[in-house]
């Protein structure tokens, strides 16, 4: 491997390195920030070179350009970097599969569009709710080219080729429809695709099952996982199975044959759970026995009493303090099922367990609050959907909880967050006090001396509306919580959903509309020609003073930041104060920007700004460290 791609590969667990900062309650306050703000200068250099290095080493080459060493040596690079960084991983095989064509290399094409759809796997966002379905079709095309080499299969000899490709065979089901069957809320007619995607998904899962028990392939090959490709697609099938079931349509007979073949999947991963309990002494994976007892309920083997019992016994069993895969799995996604499957009980079963299964989706809360946050952004991250939808309450304290609590899993966004919150409320309450015509229609309240009157109701709206700004981040930190370099194109296009998610999250929780409103919009322009998302409409008159004022306060503090995002490459406020000028009436509201015209206001911003900013900073930091150390 090339040095400068061994140096990327360093410099990314130097910058892991330089993200963790004790804070110990009770260390200066000076001391903190000096400290954040060394780390942030390190990273900051660091992210510097990586993307000179990837500028040098990978974007600028063509795969002709490459030679048969040059060639090794990114491969290399593409396996050192696959656990860390697959976005990068991803390009990298995309070069080296192009490279491939042009050389005429069998073997490579296949190596590289096994790992250009694996990476892209891991990359995939997809979301029903949003209807957002991002580079499925990627996933499908990539797998699917390695596979077609199947009928080449005996003309490879090395075994290494042929494993990749019963693998990508076998990965071919992970096309668009696999992770877009379901629609809920519909009748029978409009979901007949979902039976459809249901029978392509099956048929490709026989032929991968074929292939793997078949003898001849198994005896020439033995040093192929075979067994462990079997168990990942019963493992697929079942969740698959499982997924429609619950939420799509389906007649009698179709219904009953996706059960049958749920059920045949689950025993056989039962099965295998056992013999390596004889032999090993280990548990039955908690998600095994969920997905058994859920097939056997589809089957119709057991009353659907039967299996909220058994998911409460399993509940049960795992201490609400356990953060392991399985403590949170158990304390996180079982709730959610049993809120899933809890309507399907009789009057004797809401009777009996009714009252267990309240609480325990209940609990939810109280296992989040002890989730040290810092350490579980992935999995948070993973799991919103679930937890939202079964805590959903009409208790607006609780809720706030909820969310307040999502906003901390990711410290950055926390910390922006707050600031925006401020600078919000801030901005609006000079505006009422120089400009309060401006403000005519916020929150639905016409006329000045009402705004004035509902100063007080409006602020604590307004702060709201940015400390929740940025909450669909949350939702997708495991696609884009790199910041050891620039994102790739594949990973803004995640990044610009945020607005879209936080909109709906909010939405789901209820009497957050405004705040919603403001999370869908607030990266589109002022004069709404730029920004996005593009297609969100109109907004809202009572919503859109709010908008321009949180379109300002997010530019404020992200531009100036001169903490945690590095002296080197933040700004100064009188510099950001000159972009926001140059920017109005485009991207920024005029009247919004005109409070800066005012010294004595702008003197103010540039002392409380940088105040603020390191309480919140030191207070972060210190609160993570006492998460750590639980």
């Amino acid at each position: 491997m090339d040095k400068s791609l061994e140096k990327y590969v360093k410099n990314i667990v130097l910058m892991a390195e330089a993200m963790s900062l004790k804070a110990p309650k009770g260390m200066p306050e000076d001391k903190i920030i000096g400290e954040i703000r060394q780390k942030a200068l390190s990273t900051y250099l660091l992210h510097e070179e990586n993307d000179e290095i990837l500028r040098e080493r990978l974007y600028s080459k063509k795969p002709g350009d490459l030679s048969e060493e040059e060639a090794a040596g990114l491969s290399e690079f593409a396996d050192a970097i696959f656990p860390i960084d697959k976005a990068v991983a991803y390009h990298v095989h995309r070069l080296l599969h192009d490279y491939a064509v042009l050389k005429g290399d069998r073997d490579l094409i296949i190596r590289s569009a096994y790992y250009m759809g694996l990476n892209v796997f891991y990359l995939r966002y997809e979301n029903n709710d949003i209807g957002v379905s991002l580079f499925m079709d990627r996933i499908a095309d990539h797998f699917g080219e390695a596979a077609e080499y199947y009928s080449e299969y005996d003309s490879f000899k090395s075994s290494e080729t042929r494993s990749y490709i019963v693998r990508s065979y076998a990965n071919r089901k992970l096309s668009p429809s696999y992770f877009n069957v379901i629609d809920t809320d519909v009748d029978l007619a409009s979901n007949r695709k979902s039976f459809e995607a249901y029978r392509n998904h099956r048929r490709m899962i026989e032929q991968t099952l074929g292939i793997c028990f078949d003898e001849k392939r198994r005896s020439e090959n033995p040093e192929i996982p075979w067994d462990s490709f079997i168990e990942t697609t019963y493992q697929g099938e079942v969740s698959f199975c499982l997924t429609s079931l619950r939420n799509a349509v389906f007649t009698n007979e179709q219904y009953n044959l996706i059960a049958k073949n749920s059920l045949y999947a689950a025993s056989y991963l039962i099965r295998r759970d056992g013999d390596r309990l004889i032999t090993s002494g280990k548990k039955i994976p908690i998600i095994d026995r969920y997905r058994f007892a859920a097939s056997e309920y589809h089957a119709g083997l057991i009353h659907p009493n039967k299996l909220i019992e058994t998911l409460l016994e399993i509940y049960d069993e795992v201490p609400h303090d356990d953060f392991s895969s399985d403590g949170i799995f158990a304390n996180l996604r079982i709730p959610a099922f049993i809120n899933a499957y809890r309507s399907h009980m009789n009057a004797e079963g809401r009777k009996k367990y009714g009252e267990r299964a309240e609480k325990t989706i209940a609990a939810i809360s109280d296992y989040l609050m002890k989730l040290p946050r810092n350490q579980y952004i992935n999995e948070m991250s993973r799991y919103l959907g679930d937890i939202v939808w079964a805590s959903i309450t009409k208790k607006q304290g609780y809720n706030r909880q909820i969310l307040d609590y999502i906003l901390a899993c990711h410290p950055p966004t926390y910390i922006h967050s707050h600031m925006v919150a401020w600078l919000c409320e801030t901005l609006f309450l000079r505006i009422i006090e120089t400009d309060p015509d401006s403000l005519r229609g916020i929150m639905g309240i016409e006329y000045v001396p009402a705004i004035r009157d509902s100063e007080r109701e409006v602020a604590r709206a307004i702060y709201r509306c940015g400390l929740y700004h940025d909450l669909g981040k949350c939702m997708i930190i495991e696609h884009v919580g790199n910041y050891t370099r620039r994102l790739t194109d594949e990973e803004f296009a995640v990044i610009k959903l945020h607005p879209i998610l936080g909109n709906k999250l909010l939405l789901s929780m209820g009497s957050y509309e405004i705040e919603a409103s403001a999370a869908l919009n607030h990266h589109r322009t002022y004069d709404r020609k730029g920004g996005y998302p593009a297609d969100a409409g109109v907004i809202p008159r009572k919503a859109e003073a709010i908008v321009d004022i949180l379109t300002v306060a997010d530019a404020l503090d992200a531009g100036t930041d001169n903490v945690g995002r590095c002296y080197a490459a933040s700004k100064t406020v009188d510099t950001l104060i000159d972009e926001l000028k140059k920017g109005s009436g485009t991207r920024y509201a005029p009247y919004v920007v005109k409070v800066f015209d005012d010294p004595a206001f702008c003197s103010r911003i540039k002392r409380e700004i940088d105040k603020k900013r390191r309480k919140i900073y030191a207070k972060t930091y210190v609160d993570m460290s006492r998460d750590e150390g639980r």
